[in-house]
């Protein structure tokens, strides 16, 4: 995990690429909608997707003693009556690579080899190259050819529609939107904590149920990340919105979370200390945020965490848990 310094502060951050994993599996069917509006009629939405990303990292066992978090595997039912389904493998990828298109065909005719179906493979390039656009690997000797060839997202072309993803409603144009801002603003923190102020006041404007605004809310903070000092002027900021906005409930929600986290900050003495503290403050916000009360054990055993990594983990987890016990039981596990 790396971080990023202002004032000889250091906050650590969530990779873009980890984000943008998170992001897919709370937000599946909206990343579809928009990245591949040729793909999405075909999808019967009413049937349950089903991600198998622990049969992703099987197919490709030199990598598993490697970083592997930005593969996704999604099978997927179609509109054609005959209830076949397909696999929808997405890669996401925030540094350049040379061997990239070489490791999309090596998935893809992995995964057909494994289960006989359609593969719809997938690129989404989060760099910041814009010639860098893999989007096809070749390969010859002799008479033996092949093309192989794949969708490529290059996140940096949605700058030119940023009108339209402002006017969006689609839970991932929102996503796409906070990752555009964080390029702009890689040097210049301080103007970061206005734009993320900015995509909160419009997260409030579009109707997003509280699910969907909750979600969206923390994948602000993981995307545009900010040194502790300037996450309390952001949360001061976000108490100051009120002022300037409609009372609504998830408004208040993410004003008491950051009111909390602010007092609690501002008690600590020591970087480090104040840093677990968020850590921990943040992890069980976001459980009482999706399922409410927490048990007494559970919050204490959260207390007792020194290891701010193994905290942004649990938190990463909290994000995606279906259920409090789902959580619970994977966290006794540990």
């Amino acid at each position: 995990m790396s971080t990023h310094t202002i004032n000889g502060s250091e906050s650590p951050r969530f990779e873009t690429d980890e984000t943008f994993k998170i992001a897919i599996e709370l937000f599946f069917q909206p990343m579809i909608q928009l990245f591949c509006p040729h793909l999405y009629p075909l999808i019967d939405w009413n049937q349950p997707y089903e991600f198998l990303d622990k049969e992703l990292q099987q197919i490709h066992p030199q990598h598993q003693t490697k970083r592997r978090l930005v593969d996704k595997l999604v099978k997927v039912y179609l509109l054609n009556g005959s209830q076949q389904w397909i696999l929808v493998h997405t890669e996401i990828q925030a540094q350049h690579k040379g061997d990239f298109a070489q490791r999309m065909f090596e998935y893809f005719y992995r995964l057909m080899d494994r289960y006989r179906r359609p593969v719809y493979s997938m690129a989404i390039l989060a760099d910041t190259s814009r010639q860098w656009r893999p989007a096809a690997y070749d390969y010859a000797f002799h008479e033996t050819q092949m093309h192989f060839e794949f969708l490529c997202v290059k996140l940096l072309d949605f700058e030119n529609q940023m009108e339209a993803l402002e006017q969006s409603q689609n839970p991932f144009a929102m996503v796409v939107l906070a990752y555009l801002k964080k390029l702009a603003t890689r040097d210049d923190l301080r103007l970061r904590v206005s734009e993320r102020l900015n995509l909160v006041r419009k997260l409030v404007k579009q109707g997003y149920n509280v699910e969907e605004a909750v979600s969206l809310f923390r994948l602000l903070e993981f995307m545009l990340d900010l040194p502790p000092q300037l996450e309390l002027e952001f949360d001061q900021q976000l108490k100051e919105l009120k002022q300037d906005m409609p009372e609504t409930t998830l408004l208040s929600r993410f004003e008491r979370q950051a009111m909390e986290r602010g007092r609690q900050e501002g008690r600590q003495e020591g970087r480090q200390e104040g840093l677990l503290l968020h850590a921990r403050e943040s992890l069980l916000e976001v459980l009482r945020a999706k399922f409410g009360k927490t048990p007494r054990s559970l919050e204490t055993q959260i207390h007792r965490m020194e290891d701010p990594d193994q905290l942004r983990y649990w938190l990463r987890r909290a994000v995606l848990a279906n259920s409090l016990k789902e959580f619970s039981e994977e966290f006794k596990q540990s």
